[in-house]
């Protein structure tokens, strides 16, 4: 007979912690999603996750819901609990006051006033601390918080849905949908865990989306943010992605009559400096971003805007939909025109790819790598 040894014991728990951090997903801005399991004799005392920046983190959810309760107990957390006082106590002193003995830790968590000085605290408190169980998938929970923390920009997914061939309409640039429901249901997914969904007004006026997220079986869905980059306010003020409200990027000023008729519609228009074309600044449009706690944003931008995404690095992950079929507008494709670079070898690279049919379709998922 086989035993499992601590090492087996370790990841089976962490990925329960890991699944446990997935359900606060685009729910935790600023503040990363997080999960927490309770271990004693083999036993699993309580879970906890992350549900909000300003409540529980995922130690204290779990905690609290044994009454604290937690004597001689191993907790399994996907990131290095904190060791500070914000909108909440320092989870290191919780686990402590607890009597949790033993910490299996994911990640350490990359934020300056945190990175390291929890796991200090907790060994300088006798508690045993092993970090990096199932550190790759840990690390994909926080990659948008880690992009801010150490960048001051969001975490950019870009999704584009287009037929084999790369065409992204129909003859005469008419919008079709080329994927199958199952794939829409995957994109509701994604926009459900992003912070804010991103178009350009291209796409507003060729298709009129609505950017809602329509999940399975009914489920209700979070609707992100929806962002309009329109340099010079051209989206009709009937558009459907501002029914609710939307926020709207120009380069127009902000005491500009047109602008007024947005904002006295509902909806939040930010006036940043054009870039050497003329158009929004893209630079200081993300800081925008990540001062309002957008920090995944998802683009569903149409070819125009993905270029520049591309061309600016931008990008940190792909959602490629494939839709089985080929024809259409000839010049209207995903990827329409150069974006800056010589050859393949020196354009972006997608990397770590996992390739998955969804019904009819194909989906492409991967990390965007660029060459220096």
């Amino acid at each position: 007979m086989v035993v499992a040894g601590p090492a087996d014991s370790d990841s089976r728990y962490m990925a329960i912690a890991v699944r446990e951090a997935m359900r606060g997903i685009g729910f935790t801005s600023p503040n990363p999603a997080v999960g927490c399991v309770l271990v004693r004799d083999g036993r699993i005392l309580a879970t906890g996750y992350h549900r909000a920046a300003g409540g529980d983190h995922a130690e204290v959810a779990a905690l609290r819901s044994i009454g604290f309760a937690a004597s001689g107990s191993c907790a399994y957390v996907t990131l290095e609990p904190c060791n500070h006082t914000g909108k909440t106590g320092p989870c290191t002193e919780a686990l402590k006051a607890a009597g949790v003995v033993r910490v299996v830790i994911g990640v350490q968590d990359p934020h300056g006033i945190v990175n390291g000085a929890g796991i200090d605290r907790l060994r300088s408190a006798g508690i045993e601390v092993v970090v990096g169980v199932l550190q790759s998938s840990c690390e994909a929970l926080i990659a948008p918080f880690r992009r801010v923390v150490t960048t001051g920009f969001p975490y950019l997914t870009l999704k584009v849905a287009a037929s084999f061939d790369g065409r992204v309409a129909d003859v005469g640039g008419r919008p079709v949908w080329l994927t199958g429901q199952d794939a829409q249901f995957a994109v509701a997914e994604l926009r459900h865990r992003a912070d804010a969904i991103l178009v350009g007004v291209g796409t507003v006026l060729s298709d009129d989306p609505r950017l809602t997220t329509r999940r399975r079986e009914g489920r209700l869905g979070k609707n992100p943010r929806r962002i309009v980059v329109d340099s010079h306010l051209r989206t009709p003020t009937n558009a459907r992605v501002l029914d609710g409200g939307a926020t709207i990027f120009t380069t127009i000023s902000q005491d500009s009559d047109l602008v007024r008729r947005f904002v006295d519609r509902g909806n939040e228009v930010i006036s940043v400096p054009c870039d050497a074309t003329g158009r929004v600044n893209l630079e200081e449009m993300f800081r925008e971003c990540v001062r309002r706690s957008w920090h995944h944003i998802l683009c569903e931008s149409g070819p125009t805007l993905t270029t520049a995404l591309l061309f600016g690095r931008w990008i940190q992950r792909v959602a490629w939909f494939s839709a089985p079929m080929f024809g259409g507008a000839p010049h209207l494709l995903a990827l329409p025109t150069s974006i800056g670079v010589g050859t393949m070898y020196e354009g972006p690279h997608i990397v770590d790819v996992a390739v998955q049919r969804i019904g009819k379709d194909v989906v492409c998922i991967g990390d965007v790598f660029y060459p220096e």
